[in-house]
């Protein structure tokens, strides 16, 4: 869990702060921006004006930052297939989150977990066997 104090998310703005509450609980299920904003209590254009002048992104780019992160934390702690973590980390298919993960990345989600796992010199907790 990220704290508030080091978080380059940080917010003065209590709106911006609940929608960034809600994308960090949330990411990993099936958010909508629309989501997001019902969850923070606005419509969702003034939830974007007010993303774009306070963290200059949108809250779709936030959400797919969330997600990102999680992809990583799957992929460098665990040998979960990229299925497994598509789905748990809220992508509609592993090619989709493929591609997110490659636009902000700049590297396939393999490529990423060959290179933190040659990096680290340690190996993956084996993944349980997955329920869902």
């Amino acid at each position: 869990m990220v704290r508030q104090s080091t978080d380059t998310r940080a917010t003065d703005d209590p709106l911006i702060a609940k929608a960034l509450k809600f994308i960090r609980a949330c990411a990993s299920d099936n958010i909508s921006v629309n989501t997001v904003a019902r969850a923070a209590g606005v419509g969702r254009r003034d939830l974007e004006r007010s993303f774009r002048r306070s963290l200059n992104c949108s809250v779709l780019d936030e959400i797919r930052s969330v997600r990102v992160a999680r992809v990583k934390e799957l992929l460098a702690q665990t040998t979960l297939s990229m299925d497994a973590i598509a789905i748990r980390c809220g992508f509609s298919t592993p090619s989709r989150m493929t591609i997110v993960f490659r636009q902000i990345t700049g590297m396939s989600p393999s490529a990423y977990r060959r290179k933190v796992l040659s990096q680290s010199g340690q190996r993956p907790l084996v993944a349980k066997r997955q329920v869902d």
